[in-house]
């Protein structure tokens, strides 16, 4: 079959889809790597806990456990909170979980890039496995 080429080894998908008024939504993204295990994570929901500390609901439909260890929160307006160093529980396939993720004051370990601001919608949430793999995530 000329013109066919190998998939990459990697590939990430994103898909929101927009949910309720209960902001229940989902976000959709996938990273496989060549030892054949996959990271693959669905965010369901959140809540807004303050205007500095929110949890996410996300679950993992991979076949490898997945680990966060740093994350970054980018708002609109390009400002950026970074923890580059942290020790997430372990999630593992076919389970889902909370998690927290802190900026501004409950944040004292986070580096501010730009202006502080809260959580709000638009906001973008990278979090980095500790296969190096990011998944962004947004707030609606």
């Amino acid at each position: 079959m000329a013109g066919l080429r190998k998939p990459p080894l990697w590939a990430l998908i994103l898909i929101l889809i927009a949910g309720s008024a209960s902001v229940a939504y989902g976000a959709y993204a996938v990273v496989s790597n060549s030892q054949n295990t996959r990271e693959s994570l669905i965010f369901e929901s959140f809540n807004m806990v303050s205007g500095t500390n929110v949890t996410l609901s996300i679950r993992n439909t991979g076949t490898a456990s997945v680990v966060f260890t740093s994350y970054a929160v980018k708002d609109v307006a390009g400002d950026q909170y970074l923890l580059s160093s942290c020790q997430g529980q372990s999630i593992d396939p076919n389970t889902q979980v909370p998690v927290n993720i802190l900026i501004g004051s409950s944040c004292p370990n986070c580096v501010l890039t730009g202006s502080p601001f809260t959580f709000a919608p638009g906001d973008a949430m990278t979090l980095v496995t500790s296969r190096s793999n990011p998944f962004t995530f947004y707030l609606s």
